[in-house]
């Protein structure tokens, strides 16, 4: 065994020193020509850009500063025609749906507690009808065609972008 583990350590360095040779014998890559003067032209239209379409964090100080005083006034105001007729009359409006009786919510829930049991069994009768290694045989297809479904998804990804 300690052999086979040296003999697997020189074909590592082996391989290891034939890929930094591979990789040194390279040539340079080389830039496009165009590439510093493209750079440049998208500092400089970047930098000539109205500041409000740039990121917040580059606005100047005034302007956000401007823009926080302006959304504090929005919020304000729409706060204020909430509460128009003052804020005694705003509480009461806003808690009057819910002094009502809330017999709807109950309608729902029974509703829905009459839903759930009907389906479950609905489910339970047509799950007890069909034999175990029927409902095993169908489980084990769907995953066995969800299996092959991601190997050829994967084959065509490699066939069709990994290449370029």
């Amino acid at each position: 065994m300690n052999s086979s583990m040296n003999q697997s350590n020189d074909d590592h360095s082996r391989l290891e020193q034939f890929i930094s040779r591979t990789c040194r014998a390279q040539p340079p890559l080389r830039a496009p020509g165009t590439l510093g003067l493209r750079v440049f032209a998208e500092i400089e239209r970047r930098a000539a850009l109205p500041s409000w379409r740039r990121p917040f964090g580059q606005w100047p100080m005034a302007l956000r500063a401007a823009f926080l005083l302006i959304c504090i006034g929005a919020v304000q105001a729409s706060l204020s025609l909430v509460f128009w007729s003052g804020p005694e009359r705003a509480v009461a409006r806003m808690a009057a749906p819910a002094s009502r009786p809330l017999s709807w919510i109950h309608d729902a829930h029974a509703w829905v507690l009459f839903l759930g049991s009907l389906f479950n069994d609905i489910g339970t009768t047509i799950l007890h009808s069909i034999p175990p290694l029927w409902l095993y045989g169908s489980a084990t297809s769907l995953l066995s065609m969800y299996g092959l479904l991601a190997g050829l998804g994967a084959v065509a990804y490699r066939t069709l972008y990994a290449t370029r």
